[in-house]
Formats: structure tokens, sequence, C-alpha cells
């Protein structure tokens, strides 16, 4: 059964831009070097040596269109502002040195990364065995029989507890029952790196008690409108007991948590169809390539350009 990894590329390139800088005159590279690296290393490294790779890039998403403050705070932050302008001038160097290795790129003007991968991973339905390769864990909706998730990035500091998510090991990794469970988790919780606020006194913990106890949102909505303070367990009644009934008891909360579970959701098609979308592929052109890290100092790739070219034969 033929291996595939699908890339969230821009997940790796940032983490990539956040590494040690490099330069090419007043060019920032590191995140071209980086993002390189990783998915050379990919072909190499068991388990994934031999699989193909299949990178998938972020259009303007549709979730703007349904909340607008949607990642709205990306630039708050100068110098995050700063790092994902100096990427933003990098990725077309990534994308033209990913094409001249002969590796697949899909993209579409309304879909991030996160929604094309949903995709392709619905379409498998478990049928060939598939590695995600992204540090974001909105992704790990997506794991089950024979899907995979793995973050390769290497984190100076802090670095995650779980590296590699599996069907599994899903509860004992997580703490969720199932990916349905953690994305019902998720809209409880809100995402502050995206700008989606939560429903309002219900944390991880709570969120993790909540759906362990009931199976789902809805179940302990009925329940506890049904059943009021007597639907809350007893083990979790000191600490939950006004939270979970004031939540069930509120429309707009739960208009919330309805509305946040449209925005995150991966396991369900929910997203409109594709637009514009592209499939680049060409074949290998490793002296394309070498021009490309000829120009932006890549040394050590050039010392190795007949390596480079066979892993990555195999990975197209």
């Amino acid at each position: 059964m033929r291996h595939t990894l699908l890339v969230d590329g821009n997940s790796i390139g940032h983490a990539a831009q956040n590494s040690n800088p490099l330069k090419s005159g007043e060019q920032e590279t590191q995140a071209v070097f980086g993002t390189l690296r990783t998915l050379h290393a990919m072909t190499k490294a068991a388990p994934t040596r031999g699989a193909r790779i299949i990178v998938f890039w972020d259009g303007e998403s549709w979730r703007k269109s349904e909340n607008p403050e949607y990642k709205a705070n990306r630039d708050d932050d100068p110098e995050q502002a700063r790092n994902r302008e100096s990427y933003k001038q990098q990725r077309p160097f990534i994308t033209r040195s990913l094409a001249y290795l002969g590796i697949t790129q899909v993209s579409a003007a309304n879909l991030e990364a996160d929604d094309l991968i949903a995709s392709v991973v619905r379409e498998n339905q478990g049928r060939n065995v598939m590695t995600i390769i992204s540090g974001d864990r909105d992704l790990w909706q997506l794991v089950g029989p024979n899907v995979r998730w793995h973050n390769p990035i290497n984190y100076k500091h802090n670095a995650p507890k779980v590296r590699t998510l599996r069907h599994e090991d899903f509860h004992d990794s997580t703490q969720y029952g199932s990916p349905m469970a953690f994305l019902e988790g998720k809209a409880l919780m809100g995402d502050a790196s995206d700008n989606i606020a939560g429903v309002g006194g219900i944390g991880e913990k709570g969120a993790i008690n909540l759906l362990d106890h009931w199976g789902s949102v809805k179940n302990m909505i009925m329940d506890v409108r049904q059943n009021q303070s007597d639907a809350i367990p007893e083990h979790l009644r000191r600490s939950y007991r006004k939270k979970f009934v004031t939540f069930a008891n509120n429309p707009e909360a739960i208009k919330v948590f309805a509305a946040n579970k449209k925005l995150m959701n991966l396991i369900d098609p929910v997203a409109p169809a594709p637009e514009d979308k592209k499939v680049v592929k060409i074949e290998q052109d490793m002296t394309g390539f070498a021009g490309v890290c000829e120009k932006l100092g890549f040394v050590s790739i050039l010392r190795a350009l007949d390596a480079w070219s066979e892993n990555f034969k195999e990975a197209a």
C-alpha cells in the first residue's frame, strides 16, 4: 500500500521562518532552506522513506466571509508581522524549488490547506496509508485508520507533547474519545490563534470532562435542560455545575458553539467547492533546482544534488 505525505506547506514554512536567520545578501532564506531540509529528511527516514509527497497551500479562506474576525489578529505583534512579510517574500522560492524537484503542489483560491487535505482524506476513506505533515493541531480531526498526523518541526523551547498522533493512541494522546469530540471541544473553547472566541466559562479541562461524560455537546444540552443541576455528575459538580447549566440554557452561547464548529470542522464537507483550483506538477528539473540553490547560497544542498535528485524522484 503506497504511503502518501499530505504536507501543510505554510505550517512547515512558517516554522522554518522562525528558526535561525539565514540571508543571501538582503534576502532572508531560512524559510526556504528549512522547508527543503524538512521534506528532504522525510524522504530518507523511516517510516516516511519512499512515500509520495503532496504539498498543499492556503488560499483566501472562505471562513472570513462567515466570520470577518477570523485570523484578524495575526499581525497585531510587529515582530510577527515582519516575519510573515519575510516569509511571503520567500514563498515563491519554495514553490519553485518544489516544482523543480517534481513535487505535486495543490491550492485553491477560496480554501486553506486544511480544507484541501481534509478533502483528500475523506475521499481516501482509509484505503491508503497517509501521514499529514503539519504543526497545526486542527488537523487532528482527520486522524483515523491508516491516517496519522506528524509534526516534524524542531522547537527551541516548549516542544509539544504529541509529535505523532495515531488512531490507536487518539484518546491517550488528546484526552478526547474521538476526532468529533476533539472538534466539539475546540468549538467550546474557541481558538485564540485564529481569533475565534469560545462560548465562555468552559476551558480545556471543562471541555474534556463534558465530552467524556456526555459524548457530545448535544447530549449534554438535552440532559441539562431536562434535569438542570441534577444532570451534572457528582465528580463534576464542584467545578462545573454552574458553568455547564449556564451554557446549556444560553441560546447565544449555543449559537457561538454551532458557528465555531462549522468554522473548525474538517471532518464533514462543510467547506465550499474549490475555486480556481491549481495542481502544479512538472518533471524533475535538477538544473532549475540548482539555479535556485545557487541564487540563495545553499552550498550544502548543491554538494549533495545527486542524493536530493534520487530521494525526491521517489517522493514525486
